[in-house]
């Protein structure tokens, strides 16, 4: 995403020489936008570029990647008829999705990765790997442990056992 850059003449207003601005191209091969802002680029990537459309015109075929152009679409070309917007899809930056565990007997479904590999690691057909030493509560996080010992046995010292 490196910008196509120019050096601005300081004299360039006052010599009558027009320089172009700084350009942000999509780097899709099959995509010619180019943008003078970087964000704008990235809003494009983001939500754009090979994208399908998010919303949807509810009186007709109308669709774009941004809820306001489909309000503003509604409003003028069906300004009689109550102006309501399709949401068709949901995009966020964060790749996110459901992560299902792969084990048969675990019905656990996670919208990150990350927190799929920590329940894989950690928890799923794991025994508890802490133990309250003043009651039989037993956790796989020694914060549930530390929490429980604070609420339950405030009296007591703050100790785990593994």
């Amino acid at each position: 995403m490196k910008p196509k850059q120019i050096k601005q003449d300081p004299l360039a207003s006052s010599s009558g020489v027009t320089v172009k601005p700084v350009e942000y191209r999509c780097p899709n091969p099959n995509c010619n936008s180019v943008y003078k802002w970087k964000n704008n680029l990235t809003k494009h990537m983001n939500y754009e570029c090979g994208k399908p459309p998010r919303y949807m015109c509810s009186h007709c075929n109308y669709q774009s990647p941004w809820k306001s152009y489909v309000l503003n679409h509604a409003a003028s070309r069906h300004p009689t008829d109550q102006i309501n917007v399709i949401e068709l899809s949901i995009t966020t930056k964060k790749q996110t999705g459901n992560f299902v565990c792969p084990n048969p007997h675990c019905t656990r479904v996670y919208k990150y990765k990350a927190d799929l590999t920590r329940h894989i690691n950690y928890q799923c057909q794991k025994p508890p790997r802490y133990k309250c030493p003043y009651c039989p509560k037993e956790s796989n996080w020694s914060g549930g442990i530390k929490k429980h010992i604070r609420s339950f046995h405030p009296q007591q010292n703050l100790h785990l056992l593994k």
